[in-house]
């Protein structure tokens, strides 16, 4: 049986992306909820962990194939594609009207995030895996706005521009959390008060004011796992390049000198 903590790290790290792409492809809770559950199960009884986060996803994807191939779903798309050898024998005029119509019947009858899944899948080409970190938040750092001389013990505002870029905000709580690093090493700790749950997709400004024990040093954002503060694996990054610090899991938002 697979170690416990070894268990419980998996299921921290990859439990959001796994029952959001189960419900993504069955459209129903309860039946992606057993999905993830049944692979959980299957993972405690067995010796060996997982080679890599990949292989949850991969596992989900295939389980939810195999339930929908159970519950008889093809044949509500049987009469939108012919079988694969009957469309190859048609005009390739006719084979493009009839991916139109299928894209255009996908537009009208789909709902967000079932209609963006289908475009990513079939116009982008993107895999499961792939689409299943699209679709989940993306927060890209725009800009930082703030004085230009900050003086030590003094109050300044600082405002944050950004913008989620994704599909949904944070689904699990987390911590929105500046980090300064003085140059003698010296850490002060402030709270944003924001709660990144709220972040859905679109643009934010976030205004605070602060006062650092120094006048240089290192700003960084630290979005943490209220349960797990210090393990920086359970850290979320933003996607601006060269921003992320894998050991402290901060990102790095400006030098102050």
């Amino acid at each position: 049986m697979l170690d416990k903590r070894i268990l419980e790290q998996l299921f921290r790290r990859n439990y959001s992306e796994m029952i959001h792409l189960a419900r993504v492809l069955l459209g129903d809770d309860g039946e992606a909820e057993d999905v993830v559950q049944d692979i959980f199960l299957r993972i405690t009884d067995s010796d060996i962990p997982p080679k890599n986060d990949s292989y949850l996803l991969i596992a989900v994807r295939n389980a939810c194939l195999n339930k929908i191939r159970q519950m008889q779903l093809h044949e509500r798309v049987k009469n939108l594609l012919p079988i694969e050898d009957e469309m190859d024998l048609q005009p390739i005029d006719r084979q493009l009207e009839q991916l139109e119509e299928i894209s255009a019947f996908v537009d009208e009858h789909l709902e967000e995030p079932h209609r963006s899944i289908f475009h990513l899948r079939f116009d982008e080409d993107l895999t499961i895996a792939e689409i299943a970190r699209r679709l989940g938040y993306r927060i890209v750092m725009e800009s930082v706005r703030y004085p230009i001389n900050i003086q030590a013990g003094k109050p300044f505002n600082l405002t944050l521009n950004f913008r989620n870029d994704g599909f949904a905000a944070f689904q699990n709580p987390r911590e929105a959390k500046l980090v300064f690093m003085a140059e003698n090493g010296e850490k002060s700790i402030f709270d944003l008060g924001s709660d990144p749950r709220t972040w859905h997709p679109g643009s934010y400004s976030l205004k605070t004011t602060l006062t650092l024990p120094a006048a240089k040093g290192t700003l960084f954002l630290h979005l943490a796992d209220p349960l797990l503060p210090d393990q920086a694996d359970f850290s979320a990054a933003l996607a601006n390049q060269d921003v992320w610090d894998a050991s402290t899991g901060y990102n790095k938002l400006l030098e102050i000198k």
